[in-house]
């Protein structure tokens, strides 16, 4: 199937020109941050990321990540659907944290690149099982090396978005503007 599996690897020089927004979309995401220590807003929570920590988001999961320093920002990226990971993986991803630290690692860093690299050309024409086969492969051996003592700072919890997303949750049928949702929230739409 096309698209179901989409695999970057980005280098920013610098990174504060590039607009990184807030998203969500429909595959699991594994983002692997090499270089750079960019904040992570995962559902309304600051994590201050540092290298060598990977950072997994499951399908509609709200994120962002991004840079606040001039300093270079390097980061692979694995998106694939669901389908596509083993059953003992996704049960092993809802039991353990969504930010996994690895401390001088570098056998991770080259399994992402070298994954990187593999699928670049051939990506299109790989079989639904070999594509399963090899995400299996480097998850196994990524998941098998976290280094629990390593967890990611929690900067803050954003209220004003856990409080948007509570009130949307609460009047999902009756908003139809976004001034509805800035009043009931005391801000304006700027």
């Amino acid at each position: 199937m096309k698209n179901d599996l989409l695999v970057c690897h980005h280098v920013f020089e610098d990174p504060l020109k590039i607009p990184f927004k807030t998203h969500a979309h429909d595959k699991w995401e594994f983002l692997f941050v090499a270089k750079g220590n960019p904040i992570c807003l995962v559902e309304g929570k600051r994590y201050a990321i540092q290298e060598n920590t990977l950072i997994i988001f499951k399908p509609a999961q709200i994120h962002r990540v991004q840079t606040t320093q001039a300093q270079p920002y390097e980061y692979i990226s694995l998106m694939c659907e669901e389908y596509l990971l083993p059953a003992s993986i996704v049960d092993r991803l809802n039991t353990s944290a969504m930010i996994l630290r690895f401390v001088d690692n570098h056998d991770i860093y080259h399994r992402f690149c070298r994954f990187a690299e593999q699928s670049k050309c051939a990506i299109d024409i790989l079989s639904p099982t070999v594509k399963r086969r090899r995400i299996s492969e480097l998850l196994d051996v990524v998941l098998n090396n976290v280094t629990n003592d390593a967890s990611p700072i929690l900067i803050s919890e954003d209220l004003l978005v856990r409080d948007a997303v509570s009130y949307i949750e609460d009047n999902i049928h009756s908003i139809s503007r976004l001034d509805q949702l800035c009043g009931a929230l005391g801000v304006t739409k700027e």
